[in-house]
């Protein structure tokens, strides 16, 4: 039945080729000093994808040719099939669809609009419009793969709308033609039709699908389109961004997807002259930033890997890696309180192609942010010890409020001068090996004590748990003259698990003491190490960063030092060391020691 009624309503159709004009004079003031080689960076990437090498999940990249098949896993080599309905979505799922929709989110284009405005080189206008046509006529509204997901549907709208904003002039509203009007307005349809799915997931795509309705009606003048996308936008980011900034999907890298979609929002509103939104909405968009300020490295810009990651970088425009998130917080604060968090560097990029007295006010300031000894996010479970800029960790504290998509109870992530020294496993796929099903997701992926061989909570699915633990008790916080002391409870399946920490004022040495109670039969303390090179002796770690030493009252049957797996990118997983110590008790008492050397 229903999709027979997606077929009736929702019919295959021709999608019109939306025109590109390049305005060549509209050329902004970029970087004098371009120490970062940001303009040759972005050229060789735009160059690649000319010669028909085209990048997955920023990572890695693969010769399709140009234009490419956009219906072929590029590492299977599997076609998906054409012409049938979006609908017919079963008949797709024979490998992971994230392999074909990764090109049809767009991110090319704004990455060839940037590369021709820097050069003027009429090669990547070619291109741009060569992709877009072939794209159109290889992927008809409602039919192939492309159009199953409304979030995806809305990132290529948002990533074809801004890319018209660069080659027009960053500050321009794009000329309004029939293609383009007819593009859009296929695009904000295709939404509509499964929006109450997106709002059932309480996740990013209610929030991208309401930016592209906001954006897209803004823009053609349809107020029943813009009028929703604002209403839904105020809704769904006061729901899922929480009092203290989390986000519901509990995730660094879906965070960061948050306020790049809400800053591509409000630089759209500003130019186009359109109300503003209401306080609450920019003071959950503020919160938001200062989440994820806390999370990010101040000298390698990288983040935690929390949570769930398809890889997702949306609306990118400087030449930095992936892993770096300070362009993000960097143009949203600047957005929206006129301040840079950070001192002038290659993460400024973006803001130079959209620097407009209508979107940015003048005389920008620099306030060097810097992150308070200790915060406690209550409401997303996170404890932050900063007892420097260089030297940091976090503690993962179990309290959902949304639908976790990790076992990460308890897990203790650890920074030292730009290096994760122990860190989280990345969640590598959503169409995973039955092997790695549960493994960077489950408690096997996380820096925490596995109790009998069990998850804390039951995997219900490849995104679902239950059971979700939220018995913890507030953490208690100790000052002596030397150390600085964190003290939390978590209860669960008749376990009680006390983990202690505490950090030298220097933040040179750490200590993390677990004691659990309510073991049958075996507990797993393991330790997910920073890829050095590692040499054990009895009971001590060293490394040319870091060393850690193991203590218990306890027998300890073993301790091994061996390889295991993690997933800094979607779809690509690498060795990395890990350190298990396994104990046969009823009750554990255990302590961590970790020095940092000062290199």
């Amino acid at each position: 039945m229903k999709i027979g009624y997606f077929q009736l309503f929702f019919p295959i159709k021709n999608c019109p080729i939306p025109e590109i004009f390049f305005n060549s004079k509209a050329k902004k003031k970029l970087f004098e000093n371009d120490a970062e080689n940001i303009k040759e960076n972005c050229i060789n990437h735009a160059n690649k994808i000319v010669n028909g090498y085209f990048q997955w999940f920023n990572n890695k990249s693969y010769f399709v040719k140009f234009p490419p098949d956009w219906h072929q896993d590029p590492i299977s080599g599997e076609k998906y099939p054409k012409g049938l309905h979006w609908s017919n979505e079963n008949s797709y799922f024979n490998s992971d669809i994230k392999r074909i929709w990764e090109l049809s989110r767009w991110s090319w284009l704004p990455l060839l609009a940037r590369a021709a405005k820097y050069t003027d080189d009429t090669k990547f206008i070619d291109a741009i419009n060569f992709l877009i046509k072939d794209w159109c006529i290889n992927n008809q509204l409602n039919s192939s793969p492309n159009w199953i997901c409304a979030q995806e549907v809305s990132i290529r709208m948002i990533h074809a709308f801004q890319s018209w904003q660069i080659l027009e002039g960053g500050d321009m509203i794009p000329k309004k033609t029939k293609s383009r009007k007819d593009f859009i307005v296929m695009h904000l349809e295709r939404i509509l039709s499964t929006l109450d799915y997106a709002l059932a997931q309480d996740n990013n795509h209610s929030i991208s699908e309401a930016a592209a309705l906001y954006i897209g009606g803004g823009w053609l003048g349809q107020k029943r389109f813009c009028d929703l996308g604002r209403r839904l936008l105020e809704r769904n980011v006061y729901k899922l961004i929480m009092m203290d900034g989390s986000f519901s999907q509990y995730s660094t890298n879906y965070h960061r997807l948050v306020i790049d979609t809400l800053t591509q929002v409000e630089i759209f509103r500003k130019i186009s002259g359109l109300e503003k939104f209401s306080e609450k909405f920019y003071k959950k968009f503020n919160l938001a930033i200062e989440w994820l300020f806390y999370f990010i490295d101040n000298e390698s810009g990288e983040v935690p890997n929390l949570g769930g990651n398809d890889g997702a970088y949306c609306y990118k425009l400087n030449s930095l890696e992936y892993k770096n998130f300070k362009p993000s917080i960097q143009i949203a604060n600047m957005l929206l309180n006129n301040q840079k968090i950070y001192k002038s560097g290659p993460w400024d990029e973006q803001f130079y192609w959209y620097e407009s007295s209508r979107i940015f006010k003048k005389d920008i300031s620099v306030i060097n942010k810097k992150r308070d000894k200790f915060k406690f996010f209550h409401e997303g479970g996170y404890f932050v010890i900063s007892p420097n800029k260089e030297n940091w960790a976090i503690l993962r504290l179990p309290n959902f409020k949304f639908r976790p998509s990790q076992s990460d109870v308890f897990h203790f992530d650890l920074w030292s001068k730009g290096k994760n020294i122990l860190k989280d496993s990345g969640s590598y796929s959503y169409k995973q090996e039955t092997d790695y099903s549960n493994y960077f997701s489950g408690i096997k992926g996380h820096n925490t004590v596995e109790i009998d061989e069990k998850e804390p909570m039951t995997k219900l699915g490849t995104f679902l748990w239950g059971d979700w633990s939220q018995n913890y008790q507030k953490p208690i916080v100790n000052k002596t003259k030397n150390f600085y002391e964190f003290k939390f409870i978590n209860k669960y399946h008749g376990i009680i698990h006390k983990r202690n920490i505490k950090v030298s004022i220097d933040g040179n040495n750490w200590q993390i003491e677990d004691k659990v109670t309510g073991i049958k039969k075996v507990a797993i303390l393991r330790w997910r190490l920073a890829n050095f090179n590692w040499s054990m002796f009895e009971n001590k770690l060293i490394s040319e960063r870091a060393s850690l030493i193991i203590k218990s009252k306890n027998n300890l049957n073993s301790l091994k030092l061996s390889d295991g797996f993690e997933s800094l990118f979607y779809d690509s997983k690498q060795t990395t060391p890990i350190l298990e110590a396994l104990f046969e008790t009823n009750y554990l008492e255990v302590v961590t020691e970790v020095s940092l050397n000062n290199i």
